[in-house]
């Protein structure tokens, strides 16, 4: 966090106001990565994006009654 409060400072002698444009810009992708992270850390769940777990196990699960029978 402390990144994004030093880097405008280091950028303003070379861009002047368009540093608040850049780290603008900057940390809305870097956000944009962190809310993408979480969504991938926890795949399995209710939420809507996550993966149906319970269907991939009863397809194994009939899958390997088929097989053993």
């Amino acid at each position: 966090m402390l990144v994004f409060l030093f880097t405008p400072w280091a950028l303003v002698q070379t861009l002047e106001l368009w540093s608040v444009v850049v780290q603008s810009v900057v940390i809305y992708f870097l956000f944009g990565i962190e809310l993408t992270a979480e969504a991938v850390e926890q795949p399995f769940g209710y939420d809507g994006d996550d993966l149906p777990l319970e269907s991939y196990c009863e397809t194994i699960a009939r899958g390997a009654k088929e097989i053993l029978a």
